[in-house]
């Protein structure tokens, strides 16, 4: 049994409270300079040598849970720390010196899981389990360097099959390698350096690769289908928590993989993740001239500007137009992969009427779950109670950008019925005489709502 101790409330008295931990931990400080611990002490060291006040700070600010943290990177529990401590983050403004001693800690401990993801060995914690958003598990437990070269060995074993190419309505495995493959990636930690491991699995198979980076899920599906290209691969788990990463697989047709793709996938990633082969990829150089650099962005504005029935140009004239008084627009990114996107597509002019939320780069989301829902919305609705304009229009996306919410000031727009609202604006924009030389095509996913307006409408129905 070992003292720890930590600084309390009054810093020019330097009184401690002291614990005793199971483990050996030695904070000591009397005259606010050196602070040492046994195991572990770079997490504190780096912060001591620039600036020691800042550390007696941060470790006033989280005293609550500061032993709780201790515990977790101890055991090297550390996701666990990062929920404790972006908690207490998010408690100070962001120039605050209390949030960038804090984010010191964050940062350490983002190094200690980026090793564990590097360096692991072990299979997934969780069975490998194909869905049609693709494999979802924890980063450092799930999703290591190993097990992701281990999930694209796994696809390019499945993608040769000839019933998997004839699935994806391929001839044969040349023409895939002639048209290639998408591949991007979410703002999540890491994601971006295994994106690159799929690309190097993909690149040795001799497949052309789309590079298109840091992107949202529609623009890696916006670059597939105006590339025509075979099949893309996403490194995200879309609206999930900061501690888990994805790996979307999506054929040609940029739509969800059926069970012909992510069934034979899933039973090849448990095979090889059992018997481990070593899995050979290119990087460097050697994967860099394979690649073919594409902006997504600027891809899913060309295909938005095709778009019948929506007019990109009229509604950034209309911001650009209305005064701050006659209309409100402000969009909340929570900090996901979609930032900046609405401001390219729309327009710098239009861009500068947009009130942006969570707009910053940030792999912890804030510490909340990234995906649009009511509470959030009631509190960006409550934030602008007291704006002036007329108009107000609030958006939430999630992390990857596929999900999306739209409210006023008062009413709560929920995703099931905006799919039926917008029909009911495209449809009345077609003449009656001309609705039957119209389709609707309705996915299974899709709503019913929109159902009785289309017989209403006189529009027939797939």
């Amino acid at each position: 049994m070992t003292e720890v101790t930590h600084l309390t409330q009054n810093l020019s008295s330097t009184r401690f409270l002291s614990a005793n931990l199971e483990f050996p931990y030695i904070v000591a400080d009397s005259g606010m300079g050196k602070i040492q611990m046994n195991h572990g002490s770079h997490i504190f060291y780096k912060l001591v040598a620039g600036d020691p006040v800042s550390v007696l700070t941060m470790a006033v600010s989280i005293v609550g849970s500061a032993t709780q943290v201790l515990h977790a990177i101890h055991e090297k529990k550390y996701w666990a720390a990062q929920i404790l401590l972006v908690k207490e983050r998010e408690k100070y403004s962001q120039e605050s010196h209390e949030r960038a001693a804090i984010q010191s800690i964050i940062d350490t401990v983002f190094g200690f899981i980026g090793d564990q993801i590097r360096t692991s060995d072990a299979p997934p914690v969780h069975e490998v389990e194909f869905g049609t958003s693709g494999w979802r598990g924890v980063l450092g437990d799930d999703f290591t360097f190993r097990n992701v070269l281990l999930a694209a060995e796994a696809i390019v074993n499945v993608l040769k099959r000839p019933v998997v190419l004839a699935a994806n309505k391929v001839a044969s495995w040349e023409e895939l390698q002639a048209r290639g493959c998408v591949i991007g990636h979410d703002n999540r930690f890491m994601a971006k350096e295994m994106a690159e491991l799929l690309a190097g699995v993909m690149a040795r198979e001799g497949i052309k690769i789309y590079w298109i980076g840091e992107a949202s899920t529609p623009e890696v599906a916006a670059v597939l289908r105006r590339k025509g290209a075979v099949f893309s691969l996403n490194l995200t788990p879309s609206h999930n928590p900061f501690t888990d990463s994805g790996l979307k697989f999506n054929p040609a047709d940029a739509g969800p993989a059926g069970p012909e793709f992510t069934k034979p996938m899933e039973a090849e990633c448990r095979r090889l993740m059992k018997e481990r082969p070593s899995v050979h990829y290119l990087n460097g150089t050697d994967l860099a001239s394979r690649m073919v650099r594409v902006d997504s962005k600027e891809e899913y504005r060309q295909m938005a500007l095709g778009f019948k029935g929506i007019s990109l140009e009229w509604i950034a004239s209309q911001l650009t137009t209305k005064s701050n008084d006659d209309f409100l627009l402000a969009v909340d990114y929570a900090h996901g992969a979609a930032r900046g996107r609405l401001e390219h597509l729309l327009g710098e002019r239009a861009a500068q009427r947009m009130v942006v939320l969570r707009g910053n780069d940030d792999p912890l989301f804030s510490g909340v779950k990234p995906e649009p829902n009511t509470p959030r919305m009631r509190q960006v609705q409550d934030q602008f109670r007291g704006h002036p304009a007329k108009q107000k229009l609030f958006v939430l996306v999630d992390a990857d950008g596929d999900r999306i919410l739209l409210a006023d000031g008062e009413n709560i727009v929920e995703m099931n019925a905006f799919g039926a609202l917008a029909a009911w604006h495209l449809m009345r924009t077609i003449p009656e005489g001309e609705r039957r030389d119209h389709v609707i095509v309705r996915s299974f996913g899709t709503s019913r709502f929109v159902d009785p307006i289309l017989r209403t409408l006189m529009f027939p129905l797939l």
